[in-house]
Formats: structure tokens, sequence, C-alpha cells
């Protein structure tokens, strides 16, 4: 299943490159946008290796019942038709919010379990050190939406799971 997300968002960025940078110009600064492009092109195209990040950590013994949850509302949401941003009328760049909603979860799961004491995959070693930056840039181009997502990801990880349900509802 992340194998054939992965390998959808690498053909949908290869056929949408020209519109997703349009999309994304309006909300960027003039200098260094190419570069702004670029970095959120990646993290759209490496969320599906965050994922499988966050499911080896889902079996951690230190892992509380609402994150080891977070798992399965990662996919949910991902694949939810009803998420923040439909995926497939706005082509790679419906896909920014799903980044960051699975970007900030394994933000929240680093905060929990601490550099240490988590098992990392090799490829999430090179993703780890771009992920704030890559955050960052994404509330400056999709402000509402990832509010949006940072209070329902609080309320997840709080354990009130029904925010989940009325958020994508």
């Amino acid at each position: 299943m992340i194998r054939a997300l992965k390998q959808r968002l690498f053909q949908i960025a290869r056929d949408d490159n020209h519109s997703f940078k349009d999309r994304l110009r309006p909300f960027l600064p003039r200098r260094g946008s190419r570069s702004a492009v670029e970095q959120l092109r990646h993290f759209i195209l490496v969320f599906p290796d965050i994922i499988s990040q966050i499911q080896a950590w889902a079996d951690h013994s230190d892992m509380t019942p609402p994150l080891k949850r977070l798992n399965g509302f990662v996919l949910t949401y991902i694949y939810h038709p009803g998420d923040f941003m439909p995926d497939d009328s706005n082509g790679l760049f419906g896909y920014l919010d799903d980044a960051y909603f699975v970007g900030r979860a394994a933000e929240e799961i680093i905060k929990h379990l601490g550099k240490k004491a988590r098992p990392t995959f090799p490829i999430f070693q090179d993703i780890e050190p771009q992920l704030s930056k890559w955050i960052k840039l994404t509330k400056r181009v999709i402000p509402v939406e990832a509010r949006n997502v940072d209070k329902m990801l609080e309320e997840l990880v709080s354990g009130r799971q029904e925010a989940f349900e009325a958020a994508i509802a």
C-alpha cells in the first residue's frame, strides 16, 4: 500500500510539476521560491517513507495508546477522499496537507520518544533533519489547513479521536 502510494506520487510529480510550481508561487517570496518549491515537492514524495517509520514506531513499548493509534489515523487521512485538500482535483498540491499531517504526527512521536530511545530506518535519518523546515514551509503555503491539522492532531494525541471523525466529515 505504501509502495503504491509512493509510485503514485512520483507519477503525479512527473506529470504535474508545472502546475505545482504555479500553485505554490503566490505563497512564497520571490527570492528562494525555486528552492522552496523543490523542498515541498520532496516533502510530498518522501511522506510515504515517514509513514513507514511511524508504523515501525507504533510497536515501541514506550508509546502511549493515543500515539500508537496515530498510525491508523495517518493511513485513514491519507486515503480518505474528504481530507482538508482533495488530492485528485489538486494534483501534487493536493497532497501537501497529507504530507503535513504525516510530518506533524512524526514530530509528535519523536517528541514523546526522544532521540535515543527510538529505532529509526536509515532513510528516515536523512529525512528527519529536514522535517521541521518542511513543516514550517508548508504552514506558510496552507496556513488554514495546517491549523486544522494541528488542532486535530492535538486532540488525537490527547486521546480524543472523535475530533478526527468530525474534522474529516
